[in-house]
């Protein structure tokens, strides 16, 4: 996946803001199968379970982003291209939640502030399984 710096900035920024799990959309293009990200957008997290090792994405927020994205309507501007939440505490590793949960084909990245990580992985929307993928900046 091609991520502008300064989108890969903000995610490190946001995610060694907080304690507990941060989350949020990565809208950009999809071209066949490679990915940009140009667009970070923060989502709160409105887990109910514990916030250091979860996140649910509020869902109004969500909607928001889903509804300027190709997921909506052909003619929008940006797709849809991943996912972005954090480890406070654990390694940029998807956990089973993480791959349980994931709800879109695209390329989740996972940010560490404990290990200094961010690593993305690639989910293809019906296999339960993440694949590493690589993050350029561009």
């Amino acid at each position: 996946m091609e991520i502008t710096r300064e989108v890969y900035a903000k995610l490190v920024s946001y995610g060694n803001s907080s304690p507990v799990e941060v989350c949020g959309a990565l809208l950009g293009k999809k071209n066949g199968g490679s990915w940009a990200c140009d667009e970070f957008v923060p989502m709160t997290n409105v887990s109910t379970l514990d916030k250091g090792s979860h996140y649910v994405p509020d869902p109004n927020e969500f909607f928001q982003v889903i509804k300027r994205t190709t997921h909506m309507t052909s003619d929008a501007e940006k797709d849809l291209v991943g996912i972005f939440h954090t480890h406070p505490n654990n390694r940029a590793t998807p956990s089973i939640t993480d791959v349980m949960g994931a709800g879109y084909e695209g390329i989740y990245i996972i940010h560490s502030p404990k290990y200094l990580e961010v690593k993305a992985y690639y989910y293809n929307g019906t296999d339960r399984e993440f694949f590493p993928e690589k993050l350029i900046e561009a």
